[in-house]
C-alpha cells in the first residue's frame, strides 16, 4: 500500500515532521480526554468540600499518630534493652562482689598468694623457734569467719634444740579485718 505522499507525488516529510505530529495528536487526545472527564464530573458542593477536607485531616492525623506510637515504641524498647544490660551489669557486680565476700569471709585475703602462708603468723611462730633461719612452711588451713576471727593451722618445719630437722603445728588465730596474729601452740607432730 503507497503513502499519500507518493501517490499525489508531494516530497516526504522529515522525522522530526513525523515525530511533532504524533505528539500533536497524543497531547490533543489528552486534552479532550481531561475537558471530557471535568464536564462528566460535576464540582464539589461546598459541605462536600468540607468533609473531604475533614476526611484528609483526620487520615493525615491518624498517619501521624500511628508515627508517634511507633516511635513511642521504639523508644520503650530501647529503654527497656538499656534496663535489661543495666540489671544484667549490676547482676555481674553483685555476683562479683559476693563472691569477693565470699573469699574474704574464707579468710584468703589473709594468706600469701605465694605460698599460702600468712606473714604475720610465720613472724609470730619464728619468734618462738630455736632457729627460725631454719623455718620451711609446709601448709596452711584457715577457717571462715566466725565472730570476726579465724582459726589457724600452719604445719612447718624446723631445727630443734638438738640441731634435727622436726615436723611442727601451730596453732592460732587470725582477726579478720586487720589480719593480726594471736598464737595459741606451737607443738612438735
Amino acid at each position: 500500500m503507497k503513502r499519500a505522499n507518493q501517490l499525489y507525488g508531494l516530497p516526504e516529510p522529515s522525522t522530526k515532521e513525523r515525530w511533532s505530529k504524533r505528539f500533536f495528536y497524543i497531547f490533543s487526545t489528552i486534552v479532550v480526554l481531561i475537558v471530557l472527564i471535568s464536564i462528566v464530573t460535576p464540582p464539589m458542593t461546598p459541605d462536600e468540600e468540607l468533609a473531604k477536607a475533614r476526611e484528609d485531616y483526620r487520615a493525615a492525623f491518624e498517619r501521624s499518630q500511628a508515627h508517634d506510637k511507633r516511635e513511642a515504641d521504639r523508644r520503650a524498647e530501647e529503654r527497656e534493652e538499656w534496663l535489661a544490660e543495666r540489671a544484667a551489669k549490676r547482676t555481674a557486680r553483685s555476683e562479683a562482689n559476693r563472691a569477693a565476700t565470699e573469699k574474704r569471709n574464707l579468710g584468703h585475703h589473709c594468706l600469701s598468694s605465694w605460698d599460702g602462708s600468712s606473714r604475720k603468723f610465720v613472724a609470730a611462730v619464728k619468734e618462738r623457734m630455736h632457729d627460725p633461719s631454719s623455718f620451711n612452711h609446709d601448709k596452711t588451713l584457715i577457717s571462715k569467719n566466725i565472730n570476726g576471727s579465724h582459726t589457724v593451722r600452719m604445719t612447718f618445719r624446723g631445727k630443734n634444740g638438738f640441731g634435727g630437722t622436726v615436723r611442727s603445728l601451730a596453732t592460732g588465730s587470725l582477726n579478720h579485718a586487720t589480719c593480726e596474729p594471736t598464737l595459741t601452740n606451737v607443738a612438735m607432730l
